[in-house]
Protein backbone atom coordinates (compact mmCIF):
# COMPACT_ATOMS: atom_id res chain seq x y z
CA UNK A 1 0.00 0.00 0.00
CA UNK A 2 1.66 3.29 -1.22
CA UNK A 3 0.73 6.18 0.99
CA UNK A 4 1.47 9.69 0.40
CA UNK A 5 1.85 11.92 4.07
CA UNK A 6 0.76 16.20 3.41
CA UNK A 7 1.16 18.28 5.97
CA UNK A 8 -2.16 21.22 5.65
CA UNK A 9 -1.80 24.49 7.44
CA UNK A 10 -4.76 25.75 5.76
CA UNK A 11 -7.21 23.40 5.05
CA UNK A 12 -9.45 24.14 1.89
CA UNK A 13 -13.00 22.63 1.23
CA UNK A 14 -11.63 20.12 -0.92
CA UNK A 15 -9.66 18.30 2.28
CA UNK A 16 -12.57 19.22 4.50
CA UNK A 17 -15.46 17.06 2.29
CA UNK A 18 -12.94 14.30 1.95
CA UNK A 19 -12.21 14.95 5.94
CA UNK A 20 -16.22 14.77 6.43
CA UNK A 21 -16.21 11.16 4.56
CA UNK A 22 -13.59 9.48 6.24
CA UNK A 23 -15.18 10.62 9.76
CA UNK A 24 -18.12 10.11 9.17
CA UNK A 25 -17.50 6.51 7.86
CA UNK A 26 -14.58 5.41 10.27
CA UNK A 27 -15.48 7.74 13.57
CA UNK A 28 -18.83 7.24 15.61
CA UNK A 29 -18.68 9.94 18.01
CA UNK A 30 -18.11 12.80 15.37
CA UNK A 31 -20.68 15.52 16.19
CA UNK A 32 -17.67 17.68 16.89
CA UNK A 33 -15.04 15.91 14.83
CA UNK A 34 -16.20 17.72 11.79
CA UNK A 35 -15.39 20.96 8.84
CA UNK A 36 -18.50 22.86 10.52
CA UNK A 37 -16.95 22.55 14.29
CA UNK A 38 -13.25 22.14 13.53
CA UNK A 39 -13.26 25.12 10.37
CA UNK A 40 -14.95 27.68 12.64
CA UNK A 41 -12.54 26.63 15.06
CA UNK A 42 -9.89 27.86 13.58
CA UNK A 43 -11.21 31.28 12.38
CA UNK A 44 -12.51 32.12 15.49
CA UNK A 45 -10.90 30.09 18.64
CA UNK A 46 -7.32 29.04 17.74
CA UNK A 47 -5.28 31.71 19.81
CA UNK A 48 -2.53 33.40 17.89
CA UNK A 49 -0.12 31.36 19.85
CA UNK A 50 -1.35 28.73 17.73
CA UNK A 51 -1.25 27.29 14.43
CA UNK A 52 -3.39 24.37 12.79
CA UNK A 53 -0.82 21.13 12.12
CA UNK A 54 -2.69 18.10 10.05
CA UNK A 55 -1.02 15.07 9.16
CA UNK A 56 -3.20 14.06 5.86
CA UNK A 57 -2.76 10.12 4.77
CA UNK A 58 -3.53 9.91 0.68
CA UNK A 59 -3.79 6.76 -0.89
CA UNK A 60 -3.99 7.87 -4.91
CA UNK A 61 -6.34 11.09 -4.36
CA UNK A 62 -8.37 9.89 -1.53
CA UNK A 63 -7.89 10.59 2.15
CA UNK A 64 -7.77 7.62 4.10
CA UNK A 65 -5.98 8.80 7.30
CA UNK A 66 -5.94 12.17 9.26
CA UNK A 67 -4.48 13.73 12.87
CA UNK A 68 -5.76 16.76 12.99
CA UNK A 69 -3.99 18.56 15.46
CA UNK A 70 -2.72 22.76 16.43
CA UNK A 71 0.66 23.21 17.28
CA UNK A 72 0.63 25.75 20.27
CA UNK A 73 3.93 27.71 21.62
CA UNK A 74 4.44 26.88 25.10
CA UNK A 75 6.67 28.60 27.24
CA UNK A 76 9.60 26.80 29.23
CA UNK A 77 11.55 29.11 30.66
CA UNK A 78 12.25 33.15 30.43
CA UNK A 79 14.67 32.73 27.36
CA UNK A 80 12.55 30.29 24.97
CA UNK A 81 9.36 28.30 24.57
CA UNK A 82 9.00 24.81 23.31
CA UNK A 83 5.54 23.50 20.50
CA UNK A 84 3.06 21.69 22.02
CA UNK A 85 0.84 19.71 19.45
CA UNK A 86 -2.44 18.93 20.92
CA UNK A 87 -5.79 17.71 18.80
CA UNK A 88 -7.28 20.80 16.56
CA UNK A 89 -10.79 22.25 18.75
CA UNK A 90 -8.93 21.95 22.33
CA UNK A 91 -11.17 23.78 24.60
CA UNK A 92 -14.87 23.15 23.11
CA UNK A 93 -14.36 19.81 21.54
CA UNK A 94 -15.85 17.08 23.94
CA UNK A 95 -14.75 14.15 21.88
CA UNK A 96 -11.52 13.60 19.20
CA UNK A 97 -10.59 10.45 17.47
CA UNK A 98 -8.07 9.97 14.77
CA UNK A 99 -9.49 8.65 11.71
CA UNK A 100 -8.30 6.26 9.23
CA UNK A 101 -10.50 3.71 7.28
CA UNK A 102 -11.45 0.23 8.34
CA UNK A 103 -9.05 -1.32 5.47
CA UNK A 104 -5.11 -0.89 6.77
CA UNK A 105 -5.65 0.83 9.41
CA UNK A 106 -2.66 -0.45 11.31
CA UNK A 107 -0.43 0.35 8.03
CA UNK A 108 -1.92 3.81 7.69
CA UNK A 109 -1.55 4.88 11.22
CA UNK A 110 1.69 3.34 11.49
CA UNK A 111 2.72 6.17 8.70
CA UNK A 112 1.05 8.70 10.30
CA UNK A 113 3.60 7.94 13.69
CA UNK A 114 6.35 7.56 11.98
CA UNK A 115 6.16 11.38 10.02
CA UNK A 116 5.15 12.60 13.26
CA UNK A 117 9.00 10.89 14.57
CA UNK A 118 10.53 12.15 11.99
CA UNK A 119 9.43 15.83 12.07
CA UNK A 120 11.51 17.89 14.46
CA UNK A 121 9.54 20.63 14.93
CA UNK A 122 7.45 19.37 17.52
CA UNK A 123 8.27 18.81 21.59
CA UNK A 124 5.27 17.36 23.27
CA UNK A 125 2.39 16.06 21.64
CA UNK A 126 -1.10 16.15 24.26
CA UNK A 127 -4.23 14.11 22.78
CA UNK A 128 -7.18 14.84 24.77
CA UNK A 129 -10.59 13.65 24.53
CA UNK A 130 -10.02 10.56 22.68
CA UNK A 131 -13.05 8.02 23.72
CA UNK A 132 -11.28 4.64 25.36
CA UNK A 133 -12.54 2.35 23.18
CA UNK A 134 -11.78 3.63 19.92
CA UNK A 135 -10.45 1.49 17.18
CA UNK A 136 -8.47 4.23 16.15
CA UNK A 137 -6.99 4.82 19.62
CA UNK A 138 -5.98 1.18 19.90
CA UNK A 139 -4.10 1.42 16.41
CA UNK A 140 -2.31 4.63 17.33
CA UNK A 141 -1.02 3.44 20.70
CA UNK A 142 0.20 0.12 18.90
CA UNK A 143 1.86 2.29 16.49
CA UNK A 144 3.77 4.68 18.94
CA UNK A 145 5.32 0.84 20.45
CA UNK A 146 6.37 -0.21 17.11
CA UNK A 147 7.75 3.32 16.31
CA UNK A 148 9.61 3.55 19.72
CA UNK A 149 8.01 6.68 21.04
CA UNK A 150 7.41 6.66 24.48
CA UNK A 151 3.97 7.88 25.79
CA UNK A 152 1.93 7.88 28.75
CA UNK A 153 -1.88 6.81 28.70
CA UNK A 154 -4.41 7.80 31.50
CA UNK A 155 -8.44 8.51 31.44
CA UNK A 156 -8.87 11.54 33.43
CA UNK A 157 -12.45 12.69 32.06
CA UNK A 158 -15.47 10.16 30.58
CA UNK A 159 -18.82 11.20 29.20
CA UNK A 160 -22.26 9.20 30.41
CA UNK A 161 -25.27 8.18 27.89
CA UNK A 162 -28.32 6.32 28.24
CA UNK A 163 -29.78 4.00 25.24
CA UNK A 164 -33.12 5.08 24.38
CA UNK A 165 -34.43 1.71 22.53
CA UNK A 166 -37.13 0.31 24.09
CA UNK A 167 -40.21 1.81 26.77
CA UNK A 168 -39.95 4.76 28.54
CA UNK A 169 -42.37 3.67 31.27
CA UNK A 170 -39.81 0.49 31.89
CA UNK A 171 -37.20 2.27 31.56
CA UNK A 172 -38.63 4.99 33.84
CA UNK A 173 -39.55 2.31 36.93
CA UNK A 174 -36.94 -0.05 36.79
CA UNK A 175 -33.90 2.01 36.30
CA UNK A 176 -34.99 5.91 36.85
CA UNK A 177 -37.31 6.12 39.43
CA UNK A 178 -35.14 4.75 42.42
CA UNK A 179 -32.15 7.17 41.24
CA UNK A 180 -34.54 10.35 41.08
CA UNK A 181 -35.84 10.86 44.11
CA UNK A 182 -35.04 14.22 45.00
CA UNK A 183 -36.14 15.17 41.55
CA UNK A 184 -39.71 13.60 42.59
CA UNK A 185 -39.52 15.87 45.54
CA UNK A 186 -39.26 18.66 43.29
CA UNK A 187 -41.97 17.73 41.26
CA UNK A 188 -43.99 17.46 44.10
CA UNK A 189 -42.83 20.83 45.03
CA UNK A 190 -44.15 22.25 41.60
CA UNK A 191 -47.59 20.42 42.07
CA UNK A 192 -48.29 22.32 45.11
CA UNK A 193 -47.00 25.67 44.12
CA UNK A 194 -49.79 24.54 40.88
CA UNK A 195 -47.64 25.37 38.38
CA UNK A 196 -48.00 24.79 34.82
CA UNK A 197 -44.74 23.46 33.23
CA UNK A 198 -44.36 24.18 29.45
CA UNK A 199 -41.89 22.86 27.94
CA UNK A 200 -40.99 24.65 23.81
CA UNK A 201 -38.85 23.07 21.38
CA UNK A 202 -36.86 25.08 18.27
CA UNK A 203 -35.02 23.84 15.32
CA UNK A 204 -35.54 26.93 13.60
CA UNK A 205 -34.33 30.28 14.65
CA UNK A 206 -32.01 28.70 17.31
CA UNK A 207 -29.77 31.55 18.65
CA UNK A 208 -32.11 33.78 18.34
CA UNK A 209 -34.20 32.42 20.96
CA UNK A 210 -31.02 30.96 22.24
CA UNK A 211 -30.21 35.06 22.67
CA UNK A 212 -33.50 35.95 24.72
CA UNK A 213 -32.36 33.13 27.41
CA UNK A 214 -28.51 34.23 27.81
CA UNK A 215 -28.93 36.07 31.04
CA UNK A 216 -29.68 33.03 32.97
CA UNK A 217 -26.18 31.30 31.57
CA UNK A 218 -24.88 34.60 32.62
CA UNK A 219 -26.32 33.98 36.23
CA UNK A 220 -25.55 30.80 36.55
CA UNK A 221 -22.13 30.96 35.44
CA UNK A 222 -21.75 33.61 37.79
CA UNK A 223 -23.19 31.75 40.70
CA UNK A 224 -20.48 28.64 40.42
CA UNK A 225 -17.14 31.35 39.82
CA UNK A 226 -16.88 30.55 36.02
CA UNK A 227 -16.15 32.13 32.90
CA UNK A 228 -19.04 33.11 31.10
CA UNK A 229 -17.94 32.38 27.34
CA UNK A 230 -21.19 34.08 25.53
CA UNK A 231 -19.02 37.64 26.76
CA UNK A 232 -16.40 36.94 24.60
CA UNK A 233 -17.45 38.34 20.74
CA UNK A 234 -15.37 35.63 19.07
CA UNK A 235 -16.83 32.88 20.87
CA UNK A 236 -20.30 34.30 20.03
CA UNK A 237 -19.80 34.21 16.58
CA UNK A 238 -18.26 30.84 16.56
CA UNK A 239 -21.29 29.65 18.53
CA UNK A 240 -23.54 31.47 16.16
CA UNK A 241 -21.77 29.87 12.81
CA UNK A 242 -22.22 26.05 14.72
CA UNK A 243 -26.09 27.05 15.04
CA UNK A 244 -27.26 28.22 11.79
CA UNK A 245 -25.02 25.52 10.42
CA UNK A 246 -26.17 22.65 12.11
CA UNK A 247 -29.60 24.29 12.02
CA UNK A 248 -29.34 24.19 7.88
CA UNK A 249 -29.02 20.10 8.84
CA UNK A 250 -31.59 19.81 11.67
CA UNK A 251 -28.56 18.97 13.96
CA UNK A 252 -29.72 21.46 16.65
CA UNK A 253 -32.27 21.31 19.26
CA UNK A 254 -33.20 24.35 21.91
CA UNK A 255 -35.41 23.41 24.79
CA UNK A 256 -36.98 25.83 27.16
CA UNK A 257 -38.99 25.40 30.09
CA UNK A 258 -41.49 27.85 31.00
CA UNK A 259 -43.90 28.55 34.43
CA UNK A 260 -45.71 30.99 36.80
CA UNK A 261 -44.66 33.43 33.35
CA UNK A 262 -41.11 33.27 33.74
CA UNK A 263 -38.06 30.88 31.58
CA UNK A 264 -36.66 28.70 34.45
CA UNK A 265 -34.67 26.65 32.01
CA UNK A 266 -33.05 26.29 28.58
CA UNK A 267 -31.28 23.19 26.70
CA UNK A 268 -29.17 23.45 24.33
CA UNK A 269 -28.58 19.67 22.50
CA UNK A 270 -27.14 18.98 19.29
CA UNK A 271 -28.65 16.05 17.43
CA UNK A 272 -26.62 13.87 15.00
CA UNK A 273 -26.57 10.04 14.34
CA UNK A 274 -29.26 9.12 16.07
CA UNK A 275 -27.78 10.79 19.34
CA UNK A 276 -29.10 13.72 21.18
CA UNK A 277 -25.82 15.37 22.85
CA UNK A 278 -26.45 17.45 25.79
CA UNK A 279 -24.17 20.47 24.84
CA UNK A 280 -24.78 23.41 26.94
CA UNK A 281 -27.63 24.48 29.69
CA UNK A 282 -28.45 26.93 32.48
CA UNK A 283 -31.41 27.52 34.72
CA UNK A 284 -33.31 30.22 36.59
CA UNK A 285 -31.44 30.52 40.41
CA UNK A 286 -34.78 31.83 41.45
CA UNK A 287 -36.27 28.65 40.68
CA UNK A 288 -33.67 26.30 41.77
CA UNK A 289 -35.05 24.34 44.38
CA UNK A 290 -37.86 23.27 41.73
CA UNK A 291 -35.04 21.57 39.69
CA UNK A 292 -35.66 22.64 36.49
CA UNK A 293 -32.33 21.55 34.55
CA UNK A 294 -33.25 18.54 36.06
CA UNK A 295 -37.11 18.57 34.65
CA UNK A 296 -36.28 19.40 31.25
CA UNK A 297 -33.26 16.37 31.11
CA UNK A 298 -36.10 14.51 32.20
CA UNK A 299 -38.78 15.57 29.73
CA UNK A 300 -36.19 15.21 26.98
CA UNK A 301 -35.34 11.46 28.30
CA UNK A 302 -38.72 11.30 27.43
CA UNK A 303 -38.86 12.05 24.50
CA UNK A 304 -36.14 10.42 23.38
CA UNK A 305 -37.62 7.05 24.44
CA UNK A 306 -40.70 7.94 22.30
CA UNK A 307 -38.77 9.00 19.34
CA UNK A 308 -37.19 6.14 16.58
CA UNK A 309 -35.38 8.70 15.23
CA UNK A 310 -32.90 8.74 18.71
CA UNK A 311 -31.27 5.71 19.92
CA UNK A 312 -28.77 7.55 22.73
CA UNK A 313 -28.71 10.26 25.12
CA UNK A 314 -25.75 11.45 25.51
CA UNK A 315 -24.21 14.28 28.17
CA UNK A 316 -20.84 14.38 26.66
CA UNK A 317 -17.52 15.16 28.20
CA UNK A 318 -18.05 14.84 32.37
CA UNK A 319 -18.92 12.49 35.33
CA UNK A 320 -20.88 15.22 37.63
CA UNK A 321 -23.21 13.45 39.80
CA UNK A 322 -26.58 14.45 38.59
CA UNK A 323 -25.43 12.73 35.24
CA UNK A 324 -24.83 9.20 36.73
CA UNK A 325 -28.84 9.63 37.71
CA UNK A 326 -29.82 10.03 34.55
CA UNK A 327 -27.92 7.38 32.59
CA UNK A 328 -27.07 3.78 32.38
CA UNK A 329 -23.27 3.51 30.94
CA UNK A 330 -20.09 5.79 30.94
CA UNK A 331 -17.05 5.34 28.66
CA UNK A 332 -13.60 7.17 30.14
CA UNK A 333 -12.12 9.92 27.32
CA UNK A 334 -7.97 8.84 27.20
CA UNK A 335 -5.52 11.38 27.06
CA UNK A 336 -1.86 10.47 25.52
CA UNK A 337 0.85 12.05 26.11
CA UNK A 338 4.21 11.64 23.87
CA UNK A 339 7.79 13.54 24.09
CA UNK A 340 10.09 14.07 20.72
CA UNK A 341 13.18 11.82 21.31
CA UNK A 342 14.69 14.72 19.32
CA UNK A 343 13.65 17.43 21.21
CA UNK A 344 16.64 19.34 22.73
CA UNK A 345 14.45 21.64 24.35
CA UNK A 346 12.34 19.14 26.46
CA UNK A 347 16.57 17.71 27.50
CA UNK A 348 17.26 20.92 28.12
CA UNK A 349 13.72 21.04 30.56
CA UNK A 350 14.77 17.99 32.06
CA UNK A 351 18.49 19.01 32.76
CA UNK A 352 17.21 22.56 34.29
CA UNK A 353 14.68 20.60 36.32
CA UNK A 354 17.50 18.13 38.19
CA UNK A 355 19.59 21.00 38.61
CA UNK A 356 17.02 22.92 40.52
CA UNK A 357 16.77 19.80 42.51
CA UNK A 358 20.40 19.45 43.18
CA UNK A 359 20.63 22.75 44.21
CA UNK A 360 17.20 22.90 47.03
CA UNK A 361 18.85 20.29 48.70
Amino acid sequence: MKLRIKKITKPNINFWNSFDKLVHENCELNVHLNSIWLSNYIKYYLEASSSVYILAAYQDSNLVGCLPLQAVQQKATRFYNYTELRILGFGPTDFFDIPTTASNKAEITRTLVRTLKKDKSWDKIILTSVPEKSENLKCFLKALKKEKLRFTLDNPNGFAFTKTVGDWDSFFENKFKSKNKDLAKSERRVARKGYKLKFTTYRENVYSKLLENLDLYAQRRESLGQFNTYETENLNQFLRNIIESFEEKEWVELTTLEANGDVLAFQLDWIKNKTRYHWNHAYNEDYKRYSPGKLILKELLKKSFDDPGIDYCNHMRGLSGYKEKFTEEKQMLSRVRVDNPSSLKLKLMQLISRFLKVVKR
